[in-house]
């Protein structure tokens, strides 16, 4: 990554996979869009060094795993957690929720545009004739990039073939 350049703007599936996905306008202002900040952790040599030790049968730590509560309170920066949201909350995004490394929000597309400085649009599959709603970029203000690895369903799409699959297991026609 460049010196200065913003946390990667990602979701499910791969990078730019939207070739299967028709734009077909802007999101409508009731839209509701999912938002996932990936937070970077702490303490990752701490956990690197914890792993080796539990994974060889030579330690004495051999098998003794971490419990989540653990882990979570090894590697969560509360730092970055507050930061990312008391900015969702001046921004008028208020729900959201934490795991600790990650922060998930839920708004409307116009309200997410505005926070991550881009436009939502509704993208349509032809295959299986699912509508997402995606931006083409985004945007975070420089104070959080130190704090925020990537966000999540923003700017990639889900692969088709994969929601065919879902498809059938639900029983839904793709026609």
């Amino acid at each position: 990554r460049l010196k200065h350049e913003a946390p990667r703007c990602i979701a499910e599936g791969s990078p730019c996979s939207h070739f299967d996905w028709r734009r077909v306008g802007p999101s409508p202002p009731e839209t509701s869009v999912r938002l996932v900040f990936a937070l970077k952790m702490k303490n990752l040599d701490r956990l690197d060094s914890i792993f080796h030790q539990v994974s060889d049968p030579h330690s004495a730590q051999y098998g003794q795993f971490l419990s989540l509560h653990a882990l979570r309170h090894l590697t969560t920066d509360a730092h970055a957690v507050r930061n990312v949201t008391e900015w969702l909350s001046q921004n008028g995004i208020l729900d959201f929720s934490s795991t600790g490394d990650f922060v998930i929000a839920h708004t409307d597309a116009p309200s997410a545009g505005r926070l991550l400085n881009t436009q939502f649009f509704a993208f349509q599959s032809p295959s299986t004739h699912l509508v997402v709603h995606r931006a083409l970029n985004c945007k975070l203000p420089s104070h959080l990039h130190h704090h925020i690895d990537f966000v999540g369903d923003v700017t990639t799409f889900p692969q088709t073939s994969t929601l065919r699959h879902r498809q059938r297991r639900m029983g839904v026609n793709d026609t």
